[in-house]
């Protein structure tokens, strides 16, 4: 039953990464646009709150955009790789290949892998269900952030209901005169909280009209300080006792309230909120949802100031609301109503109110075009950035045909033995495609296109699966397998190999390996790298530096073996000369031009030379012959640091190293 279940979360693996990595590519985007928000924030910190307040809210609109824009915008890779120049043959020596040795044993064999179906099975849930578990933790946080915002509007919704509707009086007097003052068009309802049973009356309010008594707990149907909410028709909701207020706070008190629903905060504040829950990973997403509400409240204290009433009384108002919010029990629904004030944000807005200096410029309507323009067209730019390709990309070891764009009727994948014999004949006739589909998690050959150089030995050549065993258990296997290339006489032998596979959904696939863990000789003599390098193309620069690296060391052994040759052939003399010295050597290497070259070496001419301290010179005579140098990559007298800051150089006791710039100044040029 296991195996089964398996089975089927492997066929719904290729979705599960393909949204795995929607959500990667989202969350870079969104990463880039918010790094950019909070430079222009920087930038314009002498502004008014109400510019960068729309900052925040176009950078918070880009944000859930981008979700949108990720599925319709072509993307680019984020990663620049270098070009990899074409090579004109293999990149192994197969004629210099070992038999399958302790490194190719120490590939897992199946009884390593899994003690029985059922562990086997076991192990490959794991493998392949880490996707799913973190895209159902990305769902879980998104829940949990928007069940709090349901709970909060929720509490909204009965506070409301629980509140009255105030039709007369001084308060609705008092709130048309601010709506004319902040020239509002929109129609709002002024409710009024209901007291408590234990909540004070009018009387025993003190004279400045706020109780900060901690005792007088609001009860249910209170609040604390005033609220405003909704969008259809907002609602500015005051506490039990307003009407007992001071004309100047009652004034101060509408006049804010009013100017955040002229203003559509709470709209933002709601987009926010569902941009903090689709980025609850993202401390990005928080910091520009709580900027959006510090500026939000900014701006609404200039309109206030900017209707007449004084920097002082008001900034008094804001801290005795403040005082009675921490006096009394805060509730959760304060998270989705935009309170009057909050002692988060009451220090930076009394340093605001109180700076005369401050800039209390509103957003105008062209101010407000140009930055949502501009802000598109930074979010269409951001929408192409990948953080490896396309989405379309699939699950190691689930890749479809129509998930990777490979053409899986032209493979056979029906057994572990079939894969090989498929993947053999793909490389020898160069069909990317064929290739990919014989790979676990193989890239389109849209993707590969930079693999073809590698093959050009096998377009020149035939190779063919001479051998082959398997050995399988349950859904691992590991095939050994010996081919054999003939290109001519220049190019022809066997090489032994060794690759594993698993069987997935849609049959049995070569699993490709980590480039960390790749030894020299399959760098050398494999065809493992050409599988990992279809399944992770963005490796493919290090494998061909690790390659061109071991191609040079082999070139200058052969070259070394053969000036030890010709030593012992001249009675022990190096009668070389430095200018003919490639020519004195092809007695003992035909061919000699082939491998007289590094791969790194662009130029076209030869990459090795011969030390010319050593002409004429007795072999007797050289004090250390293991520290000596008598061929090197480089010209007169300068080594070549080509393969990550080392030079390949061949010592005269015939030894082969790659040494760094620090090592090159012990070396010994003369005898």
């Amino acid at each position: 039953m296991l195996s089964l279940a398996t089975d089927g979360l492997l066929a719904d693996s290729s979705a599960a990464m393909s949204a795995l990595r929607w959500l990667l590519d989202v969350a870079l985007q969104g990463t880039l646009l918010l790094a950019l928000a909070c430079i222009a924030a920087l930038l314009l910190r002498r502004a008014s709150g109400a510019q960068r307040h729309l900052v925040w809210v176009l950078a918070l609109g880009g944000l859930l955009a981008l979700p949108l824009l990720n599925a319709v915008v072509p993307g680019r890779q984020m990663l620049l790789r270098s070009q990899i120049a074409a090579q004109s043959g293999p990149v192994f020596p197969l004629r210099e290949a070992a038999p399958v040795g302790a490194e190719a044993a120490a590939s897992p064999r199946p009884a390593e892998v899994m003690s029985d179906a059922s562990g086997e099975s076991f192990g490959a849930w794991l493998r392949e269900s880490w996707p799913l578990c973190i895209l159902g933790v990305w769902l879980g946080g998104m829940i949990v952030v928007g069940a709090r915002v349901a709970f909060g509007l929720r509490g909204l919704h009965r506070l409301e209901r629980e509140s009255v509707l105030l039709s007369d009086g001084p308060l609705v007097e008092q709130a048309r005169q601010a709506q004319q003052s902040l020239r509002l068009q929109r129609p709002f309802m002024l409710r009024l909280a209901r007291a408590g049973a234990d909540e004070p009356s009018a009387d025993s309010t003190p004279a400045d009209g706020v109780n900060t008594d901690a005792a007088a707990t609001v009860a249910a149907g209170n609040i604390a300080v005033p609220l405003t909410w909704g969008w259809r028709r907002p609602v500015v909701l005051l506490p039990a006792g307003a009407e007992a207020w001071p004309a100047l706070r009652r004034r101060a008190v509408l006049l804010h309230e009013l100017a955040h629903v002229a203003r559509g905060d709470w709209a933002m504040l709601l987009a926010a909120q569902a941009a903090c829950a689709l980025f609850w990973f993202h401390p990005l997403a928080w910091l520009a949802a709580r900027s959006l509400r510090l500026e939000g409240e900014r701006a609404t204290d200039d309109r206030v100031l900017a209707a007449g009433v004084r920097a002082g009384d008001y900034g008094e108002c804001l801290l005795d609301f403040v005082r009675l919010l921490s006096a009394t029990q805060r509730r959760p629904i304060m998270k989705l109503a935009i309170a009057m004030a909050r002692p988060s944000t009451l220090e930076d807005r009394l340093r605001a109110l109180l700076d005369p200096r401050r800039n209390r410029r509103g957003v105008s309507r062209l101010n407000f075009l140009l930055g949502a323009g501009l802000t598109a067209v930074i979010a269409l730019g951001v929408a192409t950035v990948r953080v490896s390709g396309q989405a379309q990309d699939t699950a190691p070891g689930a890749t479809t045909a129509a998930a990777s764009g490979v053409a899986s009727a032209a493979v056979d994948l029906s057994s572990p033995e079939a894969t090989v014999r498929s993947f053999v004949a793909a490389l020898d006739r160069v069909d990317l495609r064929a290739a990919s589909a014989c790979v676990a998690g193989g890239k389109p050959a849209s993707q590969l296109s930079r693999l073809k150089p590698m093959l050009m030995g096998f377009e020149k050549s035939t190779v063919t699966v001479v051998s082959l065993q398997e050995e399988t258990a349950g859904a691992a296997s590991t095939v050994s397998f010996q081919l054999a290339m003939d290109g001519g006489a220049a190019n022809k032998g066997t090489m032994s190999d060794r690759l594993p596979l698993r069987r997935y959904a849609d049959g049995w696939k070569i699993v490709p390996g980590k480039p960390a863990s790749l030894s020299k000789r399959q760098y050398m003599a494999s065809l493992l790298p050409f599988a990992t390098a279809i399944a992770r193309p963005q490796t493919l620069a290090s494998w061909m530096n690790k390659t061109e690296e071991q191609v040079c060391l082999s070139n200058m052994k052969q070259l070394g073996l053969a000036g030890v040759q010709f030593l012992a052939d001249h009675r022990g003399k190096f009668t070389l000369k430095t200018a003919t010295a490639k020519k004195s050597l092809e007695a003992y290497y035909p061919g000699i031009d082939r491998i007289f070259h590094c791969p790194q070496d662009k130029s076209g001419a030869d990459s090795y030379a011969f030390n010319r301290n050593l002409e004429g010179v007795r072999a007797t005579d050289i004090a250390q012959p293991q520290q000596t140098v008598m061929l090197y990559d480089g010209k007169n007298g300068r080594l070549a640091f080509r393969h990550n800051g080392r030079a390949v150089v061949a010592f005269a006791d015939g030894h082969v190293e790659l040494v760094s710039r620090q090592q090159a100044k012990s070396l010994r040029w003369k005898p």
